[in-house]
């Protein structure tokens, strides 16, 4: 304790507060590392495993190139990682395979909130503010849940915070580590992800801004594009034999896969989305006190000169604090970073689905321009403690929800169910299969129970289950399966299988994301019961 103690007050140095910061952020760690076997598994993650696997025996052993569709455009740099691990521990036990993953995906979620946190240091003179946002990132439901078992869109919010968090330190001292940093995460968030693409414009714009005379800033243009494009033909083997042609390939590719989902009552697929997808979806699954900062924050930020909300913050300046210029690199920053990607997904065909997962990257900068919307509250009203207090019940009741729904999470909706129920996606990635399984198992005492799941990904969450449960469960056809499972989404959320069958149900907020139905040998065993 000791030893973690003198680590985080060397980041985290300012006196008793360090001691605050700490014991929150060891308290979120040690709730990650108890909550991380609770969830099922993801219907992306097997697949993610699977080109894991594939790409480390391919560029390791003697493996042929993997054929998923992943390897045109994502690095398997993570996937890669996880796999190593798998091997490295020796896992063999499904359960404990998914388990160390989630595991290792709520470390990288950990590292972003971490991450957050310094970043809104650079813009408020102390830790008060930055722990409120880092706060408000931990109660945010759904990308709570997301920390654990999302392992596409967790890594490239890290990286994307980070890849932030390096550059404005370079901009703010100019040292070959940083510089280096910079140029390495922003390597990989580019393979990651084509959005990354605009960290690089962001630093040679801001290289521009902030750098005189133009020669001085000609030359660390320059160096900046050629180190970026030497890491990234490093860290990303798509690009090694071909690395201009690859990167061109990636971003086609990326720009034309289709988007959607089920959306207002209607599923669709198609390249790009309405303008008005996004925000919608931000909106019904943010906490509604953030949204309201948010967009209190925006308005300030793009309706006055940033300066003037910098200097009105506090009355004289405190020990330590940044300079004027870098709060207003930082206020700037976060706009860009939120707007930018918006505008282009308005603009580009873009496919994006699932709700706004792909788009998680945002969240950072969401919650520090919320932060600018506190700091405005307090200049208006001249009473420093309302807009936190406001966001202290926020949090509280955000909190209390996520305890009793653990570990649904992922349901979270922001405005009452029946403005939801037959609108939007529910649990679209079949997280709640676990759970269904687990009440199967609990419930019939067979030695062969014959299964059927709606979505394939059902089967993969049986291998949470103990060897024991696991071993009982056959999968099979739905005219032979003793017990129908499905989460609605082959039907557009319509509950297909008949109702006087249902023998259990997983719902959220009223909402039913899940669905145990009675097979042709179970009729009549039990009678039906609601969870």
């Amino acid at each position: 304790m000791r030893i973690m103690r003198h680590l985080f007050q060397r980041f985290f140095p300012q006196r008793w507060g360090s001691v605050v910061v700490f014991y929150v952020f060891l308290l979120f760690f040690v709730v990650g590392i108890a909550l991380h076997r609770d969830y099922g598994v993801s219907a992306d993650e097997a697949a993610v495993r699977k080109f894991g696997s594939d790409a480390f025996n391919y560029l390791f052993g003697t493996g042929t190139i993997p054929t998923e569709l992943d390897w045109s455009f994502f690095n398997p740099a993570i996937p890669m990682v996880l796999h190593g691990v798998e091997r490295l521990l020796g896992l063999t036990d499904g359960a404990d395979i998914w388990f160390v993953r989630h595991l290792i995906t709520f470390g990288m979620f950990f590292v972003t909130v971490v991450t957050f946190y310094h970043t809104a240091r650079l813009r408020f003179h102390d830790w008060k503010l930055p722990l409120l946002g880092s706060v408000m990132f931990m109660a945010s439901p759904r990308l709570f849940a997301h920390g654990f078992y999302n392992p596409k869109d967790i890594p490239a919010m890290m990286l994307f915070s980070l890849s932030a968090l390096t550059l404005l330190l370079f901009l703010e001292k100019r040292t070959m580590m940083r510089f280096g940093a910079h140029i390495l995460v922003t390597a990989l968030l580019i393979s990651m992800r084509v959005f990354g693409l605009m960290m690089p414009i962001l630093a040679m714009a801001f290289l521009w801004t902030c750098m005189q005379p133009w020669k001085i800033s000609m030359k660390w243009t320059a160096v900046y594009i050629l180190t970026l494009a030497l890491a990234l033909i490093l860290v990303w083997p798509l690009l090694w034999n071909h690395p201009i042609q690859g990167i061109i390939n990636a971003f086609l590719n990326t720009a034309s896969r289709s988007g959607g989902g089920f959306y207002f009552g209607e599923s669709f697929s198609s390249v790009g989305v309405p303008w008005h997808f996004l925000p919608v979806w931000i909106g019904i699954t943010t906490p509604v006190m953030y949204s309201i900062f948010f967009l209190i924050g925006f308005l300030t930020l793009i309706s006055r000169r940033p300066s003037r909300l910098g200097r009105a913050e506090t009355d004289s300046p405190a020990p330590g604090r940044r300079d004027e210029a870098g709060w207003i690199r930082v206020q700037l920053f976060a706009l860009l970073w939120f707007s930018l990607p918006v505008i282009a997904l308005t603009i580009l065909p873009i496919g994006i689905f699932d709700g706004w997962r792909h788009m998680l990257f945002l969240y950072p900068a969401f919650l520090l321009i919320a932060l600018e919307g506190v700091v405005w509250i307090g200049i208006v009203t001249k009473k420093n403690w309302i807009a936190p207090a406001l966001i202290g019940l926020q949090i509280v009741s955000t909190g209390t929800w996520m305890l009793r729904n653990h570990p649904f999470e992922y349901a979270y909706f922001s405005i009452p169910s029946q403005f939801i129920d037959g609108q939007f996606d529910l649990d679209y990635w079949g997280l709640s299969y676990r759970a269904g399984l687990e009440w199967i198992v609990k419930n019939d005492a067979r030695d062969h129970i014959n299964v059927f799941t709606a979505a394939r990904v059902g089967k993969t969450a049986a291998d949470t289950l103990p060897i024991a449960d696991w071993s009982r469960l056959y999968f099979t056809t739905p005219n032979k399966a003793d017990y129908i499972l499905d989460n609605f989404r082959a039907h557009d959320y319509q509950h297909v299988f008949p109702e006087d069958r249902k023998a259990h149900a997983v719902t959220v907020d009223g909402l039913e994301i899940l669905a145990v139905y009675k097979g042709p040998d179970t009729k009549g065993i039990f009678e039906p019961v609601i969870w």
